[in-house]
């Protein structure tokens, strides 16, 4: 497994690359602009557009977008998750500030 990390000529290489630059999300982005799935969209405005003080439309379209995923959505399944469990978090920090 080892001798995997070293090569510099790998897709890891690559993706560490542009994570570190900064372009990873950015390139996201547009990738997702590109699709025309509701389901895409929906990601897309949840993670670009929606202001994260707009929580009740966060909430709405985060509960839309888990409405469109089926058993065979396993990756985006598991973003719903980790979105779902940021929510939460995200209203437990604004609880304990007021």
């Amino acid at each position: 497994m080892k001798s995997l990390i070293k090569k510099e000529d790998t897709l890891l290489q690559y993706m560490q690359e542009t994570i570190n630059e900064g372009d990873f999300i950015r390139l996201i982005g547009e990738w997702l602009e590109t699709m025309e799935d509701e389901r895409m969209i929906l990601l897309r405005e949840l993670i670009f557009e929606v202001e994260l003080s707009e929580i009740e439309v966060y909430k709405d379209k985060l509960y839309r977008y888990g409405s469109c995923l089926t058993k065979k959505n396993y990756l985006e399944r598991k973003i719903f998750e980790q979105l779902v469990l940021l929510t939460w978090q995200m209203e437990q920090h604004q609880s304990a500030g007021n």
